[in-house]
């Protein structure tokens, strides 16, 4: 059952679970580190289409507690058949309105058909954008990558925002020596947060689901003070969990992040 699991031995949660959203960073070890889990988001979806990303999303008013939540919608959308679950769910992490599980996978095995399989894309129409080193995982629309090669994937393909970031910080949770993590990003965290409340600011000022682009952004009053260019704006939104990045570059919230 679901409420069975608890966190890994070793690895408490960094704080109480809540009863908020959740998102999973899922991992299965391998010889050189980790492979981790993700699923290309469907094209039809209102949030993040054809985006990859973590698995996860809204709680459900029966889920005890964001734990659970986190196992629910990893059922629900890769079909994952919960005693593969070697670790975890542990918490690592958590924003306004979410929090975050590290699982790690012991000879992954996924049901046939996942509930929530349309809200996932076929993967294999974005393999070409992805580092040679992918694996096609056994459920429909996700795929294993090593964390050690995240990089190499192509620009073109619109990430979840944050995501690199929270693997990196799911990898230095389970193992903070790891030679395996993903590099947080470079700028300032100071900085980081004056840039996307200086976007958020704007958007609120915009229609919703109003997409920005950087021209826009860059010529607002707020981000002229900041003197911040266009890739900067662009680094700071991609660590950030409030917003997506279409493949053009322009920019919005994400509704309920």
């Amino acid at each position: 059952p679901l409420a069975s699991h608890r966190p890994m031995a070793g690895h408490k949660d960094v704080s109480e679970p809540r009863k908020v959203n959740a998102q999973s960073i899922i991992l299965r070890e391998t010889a050189g580190g980790y492979d981790v889990l993700l699923q290309l988001r469907s094209m039809s979806m209102k949030c993040m289409p054809g985006h990859l990303a973590a698995l996860g999303g809204c709680r459900d008013r029966t889920d005890k507690d964001s734990r659970e939540t986190a196992l629910r919608e990893v059922k629900e959308e890769c079909g994952l058949i919960t005693k593969c679950v070697s670790k975890g769910p542990s918490k690592f992490a958590e924003g306004e309105k979410c929090d975050w599980y590290v699982i790690v996978l012991r000879s992954p095995a996924f049901e046939a058909k996942a509930k929530s399989r349309s809200e996932c894309g076929d993967m294999k129409s974005v393999a070409s954008l992805l580092p040679s080193s992918m694996q096609l995982a056994d459920c429909y629309g996700h795929v294993w990558l090593p964390t050690s090669d995240l990089e190499n994937i192509d620009p073109k393909l619109p990430l979840m925002g944050g995501l690199l970031k929270r693997i990196g910080e799911a990898v230095n949770f389970l193992n903070p020596a790891a030679k395996d993590a993903v590099p947080v990003p470079v700028a300032k965290s100071d900085r980081v947060e004056e840039i996307t409340a200086a976007v958020q600011k704007l958007s609120l000022e915009l229609p919703d689901d109003r997409w920005l682009d950087l021209e826009t952004i860059c010529s607002s009053e707020d981000v002229k003070a900041l003197a911040a260019t266009g890739e900067e704006i662009l680094s700071a939104v991609q660590s950030s969990e409030l917003f997506e990045v279409r493949e053009d570059r322009a920019i919005r919230v994400i509704q309920d992040a």
